[in-house]
């Protein structure tokens, strides 16, 4: 089956930590912290406030010196700390984290990162696959039919979750281009009802699978 991910709203909101908890009392199995503005105290603050039995399912996107402190499911490289790395120190860093039993995850913008990755991730996020739900006037990089020649043509070692733009309703699409998965944003927390569009995005999850 697909993966569904949801990555948190990038500044607070108003009753957040409940819903996120009622996210993974719904079924959400990963959950992507990223709050770019937060201090490492905040961020650590955050995580506090989650019940301990759902924080297995949390990746961090920053701080990443919290996995020896919380039982995390681990870690997300963004484009800028990819950039700044060789590929022995990626190398590295993903061997460390792997021997810990986390997972390594990154951002990634176009097809020709994806190919050039020296090293297998445990998943990597492409995007904007559609034009952006949470950021206005931030358009799809993509053509959908280059991307499903892509991955006819293309080994790639490391599954691929669409990013940017990805509602319910495009599940079955995406999978059919040939994603692994699939990540929730602005479709979550922009939405009247966050839990509703929760529950008909893993519905047709699991019915991608059928």
């Amino acid at each position: 089956m697909m993966k569904l991910i949801v990555i948190s709203n990038p500044t607070s909101l108003v009753n957040e930590k409940d819903l996120i908890q009622q996210l993974f009392e719904s079924g959400l199995e990963t959950f992507h912290l990223r709050k770019p503005e937060m201090s490492s105290d905040e961020f650590e603050h955050f995580l506090k406030e989650i019940k301990p039995q759902f924080l297995r399912r949390i990746v961090i996107h920053a701080h990443h010196q919290l996995i020896n402190r919380y039982n995390l499911k681990g870690i997300h490289l963004t484009g800028r700390l990819l950039e700044e790395m060789d590929k022995l120190e990626l190398k590295q860093l993903v061997k460390k984290i792997r021997t810990r039993g986390l997972t390594v995850s990154a951002s990634l913008h176009s097809l020709e990162e994806i190919t050039a990755l020296p090293v297998s991730l445990d998943y990597v996020f492409l995007s904007p696959v559609y034009h952006s739900i949470s950021k206005a006037g931030y358009p799809a990089g993509f053509e959908l039919p280059d991307l499903k020649r892509f991955f006819q043509k293309t080994e790639i070692k490391t599954p691929v979750i669409a990013l940017g733009g990805v509602s319910a309703e495009k599940i079955m699409e995406l999978r059919e281009i040939g994603f692994s998965g699939t990540a929730l944003l602005g479709s979550i927390w922009q939405a009247e009802n966050p839990l509703i569009n929760w529950q008909k995005s893993l519905e047709n999850t699991q019915n991608s699978a059928v």
